[in-house]
Parts: C-alpha cells; structure tokens; sequence
C-alpha cells in the first residue's frame, strides 16, 4: 500500500471515529435519562423532619458506645469481665477506641447537627434550629468533657479548613452556653417548620411547647 492510499484510509477511519461519536452524542443526549446516575440513597438534600432522628439517633448511639464504656469501666462504676468491657477495665485502649469515638461524633452527630441548624435558620425555622443547637450543646459537652480542648470555632468548613484549631475548655464552655442560650429565647417563636413524630426523644409532646 503507497503512502498516499494509507493517509487516505487514515483520515476515513478518524473521520468515521468523529461521525460516530457525534451520533452517538447526540443520540445519547435524546433518550438516556439524566437522573439515571442519581443515588436516591444519597441524596444532595434532606428534609429537616429526617435529619433531626438521624442526629438523636447518631447521638444516642455515638454517647453509649466507647465513651460510656470507657468512662463507666474506669470510674468503676461496672466492671468489664468480657471483650471491649474487659480490655477498658484494665486500661487497654488501643488507637482506634480513640479515634472511632472521635470520628464519630464529629463525622456524623456534630456536622449533620451543623448542616440541620443551618437549614432550619435558612428556612425560617427556629424550632428546628434551636432543637439542633440544644443538641450540638450536648455533643459539645461530650466532646470537650472526653479531650478537653476540641475544635469548633473552625470546624465543619469541610476542605476549605481541614486542620481547625483547638478551642479552649473554657472557650467551649461559653459557647455551649451561648448555644443553649440562644435555643431558649428562640424555640418558642414562630416556626415555619416544627418538630413532631421526628423527634425520636421528645416526639409529639415537644411538638406542644414549640
């Protein structure tokens, strides 16, 4: 085959490639479904009424795993004689006791507490707002009771600061306050939304006085 007949069947073959992937393109665009890739699993927004149980639910559990377990064994107020009770009783903490308690509270309770007080202020909706800040109030005593000086001030900018400073126990302390303080003055105003069922602790009943 001479030169000429090969850059020929050259450009044929590329502009059959160019054809093709034009038609498919275009062909693509009309009839394949743009949501088809979406994950109805993980969504990009959630209602208020499903992030409230959510963070009570993460909450309840985060508290009442290793950090009870841990502070219960040690302040022998039981006695671990099996698996993790056990290995807490004689003082065997192993890194990831640590950061899994940490991880957890910070990873799901605290930044879903953040994302929920700001949706609800967005919103309108104090009642929520001040239920999540009541909340946070308490992960934040948590946190702070477990390791003293903590990040919040900084926290939950997501990449835009992945190494928060450490607030002092006694900066943190002014601003569990000033959460609670401010959920007070502001649970009982008016509310576009407020919470009900969802409320995995107080249901119905906080529905009441809000």
């Amino acid at each position: 085959m001479n030169s000429t007949l090969k850059t020929t069947t050259r450009r044929l073959v590329a502009a059959c490639l160019v054809v093709s992937a034009c038609l498919w393109h275009i062909g693509c665009s009309s009839w394949i479904d743009h949501d088809l890739n979406v994950d109805p699993n993980n969504p990009q927004d959630v209602a208020l009424n499903l992030m409230l149980p959510t963070v009570e639910g993460t909450l309840a559990y985060n508290y009442g795993s290793d950090i009870s377990r841990i502070a219960c064994c040690w302040t022998q107020q039981h006695i671990g004689i099996n698996r993790q009770h056990e290995g807490f009783y004689r003082y065997v903490i192993g890194e990831g006791d640590v950061n899994n308690a940490w991880n957890n509270m910070y990873a799901t309770t605290m930044i879903n507490c953040d994302i929920m007080i700001k949706k609800a202020e967005a919103s309108n909706s104090p009642a929520y707002a001040s239920v999540g800040k009541i909340l946070q109030a308490l992960s934040l005593g948590i946190v702070t009771d477990m390791w003293g000086d903590v990040p919040f001030s900084e926290a939950f900018r997501g990449e835009t600061s992945l190494t928060p400073k450490n607030d002092t126990q006694d900066q943190i302390y002014v601003t569990i306050n000033s959460l609670l303080d401010d959920a007070i003055a502001k649970i009982s105003t008016t509310s576009v939304n407020k919470p009900g069922a969802d409320d995995l602790i107080y249901g119905e009943i906080g529905r009441a006085h809000v």
